[in-house]
C-alpha cells in the first residue's frame, strides 16, 4: 500500500513528537522568565495571554527589525532570529542556528532517501532554539487547533474569533514594540512584484507554507521583512528594498494569513511574538560548551549513518537540494565556532568548512547512475571520515 506525501509527513511529525517528548527532557533546557501577564503552562488549557489588554493600537507603527539572511528554507528560524535580534542584537545568526541544534549533525530522512540537515520535523529545532535561548514567547492562532507544534511550549495562547480581532493583535504588538512572526500562504501575495514567480498568485499549486516578521502597518499595508536577501540576485532579491520593511495591502495579507490554515496545521491567522520586551534580561539556559557537545555527541553518528544508508540514496535534483541546506550549515557551525572561541585555522573550524564545500559538490552531480555513483563514492570515500574527524575536533 501505498502513502502520500501528506500521511509521509504527519506519520514523521508523530515519530518527531515522540522523540522530542524523549530528547527535550536531555538536551533543552527550560524557558526564561515571562512578564507578569502571562504564565507558564502546557497543553489546552494554557492560560490566555493578557500581556496586550491594556494596549491600544495605534493608527501606524514601524519597528526597524535587523533583516537575517535566508538558509535555504528555514524560514521559520530565520525570522525568530530576526525577532530575537531586534531584542538582543548581540545573538547572531550562527548561534541562533547553534542553539536550534542545527550544524554538525546529519540524519536520514527514508522517505525522501536522502540525508538532510534536521530531525525528522522541524519544530523540534524551532523549540530547541526558544528554550536553549531562554526566550517566552506566546501564540496566536483563529483555531484551536491552529497552534501548531510549538503550543506545549508557549507561555500564553491567543485565539481569534475573527479575523478582525487577529489583525487588532497583531497592530497591538507592534504598537507595544513587538515584532511578530506570522505564518501564511505567500503563494496569495503578489506584490512586491520582484518575488520570486513560484510564490506569485496561480503559480504555486497546493499554496505556498512561509513565515515572515510583519515589521509594521498603516492604514493601507502590512508592512514585512522577508530573511531572503543572501539568495540569488537573478531570483529577484538584490535590492534589500524588497525584503525589508516591503509593503503588502491589508486585504492581501489577510487572505494569506487566514489560508494558511488551509495548507497546513499552523493557523488561520498564526502568530508568534516574545513575551519579554527590549530592556527585559534573557539568559540562555545552556552555555556554548554544553551546546557544542550536544552537537558532538550527535556528530559521531555521521559517519554511521552514512554508511548504513549508502545504498539506499535517491538522485534527483530535488533531492540534491539537502545536500545545499547540510552545506550552508556547516558552514554557519563553523561561523559559530570562530564565535564562542575557535581559531579560524583551527581543525574544528577548517574541517567544518571543509565538510561544506564537499557537500555542495553534490548538489552539482548529473542524474542517473553516474551521478549516483559519484555520490556514494564521495559519502563513503571523503565525507563520512571527515564528518569524524570533524566531530572529534570538537571540545
Amino acid at each position: 500500500m501505498s502513502i502520500s506525501k501528506v500521511e509521509a509527513r504527519n506519520m514523521r511529525k508523530s515519530f518527531g513528537m515522540l522523540l522530542l517528548i524523549i530528547v527535550t527532557s536531555l538536551f533543552v533546557g527550560c524557558g526564561g522568565s515571562s512578564d507578569s501577564n502571562s504564565s507558564s503552562s502546557s497543553g489546552s488549557d494554557a492560560n490566555t495571554y493578557t500581556g496586550l489588554d491594556s494596549v491600544t493600537a495605534l493608527s501606524s507603527a514601524q519597528l526597524d527589525v535587523p533583516l537575517r539572511s535566508n538558509v535555504a528554507g528555514f524560514c521559520y528560524l530565520e525570522s525568530f532570529s530576526m525577532q530575537i535580534a531586534y531584542l538582543k542584537p548581540n545573538i547572531s545568526r550562527a548561534k541562533v542556528f547553534a542553539y536550534a541544534l542545527f550544524g554538525a549533525p546529519i540524519y536520514w530522512n527514508s522517505y525522501d532517501g536522502a540525508l538532510e540537515p534536521n530531525e525528522s520535523y522541524v519544530d523540534f529545532n524551532y523549540i530547541s532554539a526558544l528554550q536553549n535561548l531562554g526566550v517566552d514567547f506566546v501564540l496566536g492562532s483563529g483555531s484551536a487547533a491552529g497552534y501548531g507544534q510549538l503550543e506545549d511550549y508557549a507561555s500564553g495562547k491567543l485565539i481569534f474569533s475573527s479575523e478582525d480581532e487577529a489583525l487588532e493583535t497583531l497592530k497591538k504588538g507592534l504598537t507595544d514594540d513587538r515584532p511578530v512572526q506570522v505564518h501564511i500562504d505567500l503563494s496569495k501575495i503578489t506584490t512586491p512584484t520582484n518575488y520570486h514567480p513560484y510564490f506569485l498568485g496561480g503559480d504555486a499549486t497546493g499554496g505556498s507554507s512561509h513565515y515572515l516578521v510583519v515589521t509594521g502597518y498603516d492604514e493601507s499595508n502590512i508592512y514585512l521583512n522577508e530573511a531572503s536577501q543572501d539568495q540569488d540576485p537573478s531570483d529577484g532579491f538584490e535590492d534589500e528594498s524588497s525584503v525589508k520593511d516591503f509593503a503588502v495591502p491589508v486585504d492581501v495579507f489577510m487572505e494569506a494569513w487566514e489560508a494558511a490554515g488551509d495548507i497546513t496545521d499552523v493557523g488561520p491567522y498564526w502568530m508568534l511574538f516574545f513575551a519579554e520586551k527590549k530592556g527585559v534580561n534573557i539568559s540562555d539556559t545552556k552555555t556554548s560548551s554544553e551546546i557544542i557537545s550536544i552537537h558532538k555527541t550527535a556528530a559521531l553518528n555521521n559517519e554511521s549513518i552514512i554508511n548504513a544508508h549508502i545504498d539506499e540514496l535517491q538522485n534527483t535534483s530535488s533531492i540534491r537540494w539537502f545536500y545545499h541546506k547540510i552545506s550552508l550549515l556547516k558552514s554557519l557551525f563553523a561561523d559559530y565556532l570562530e564565535e564562542v572561541g575557535y581559531s579560524c585555522d583551527s581543525t574544528a573550524v577548517t574541517k567544518y568548512n571543509e565538510l561544506s564545500d564537499h557537500y555542495e559538490t553534490l548538489c552539482n552531480v548529473s542524474d542517473g547512475e553516474d551521478g549516483l555513483n559519484t555520490q556514494q563514492a564521495e559519502l563513503e570515500d571523503a565525507i563520512g571520515p571527515k564528518e569524524t574527524e570533524a566531530a572529534n575536533a570538537l571540545s
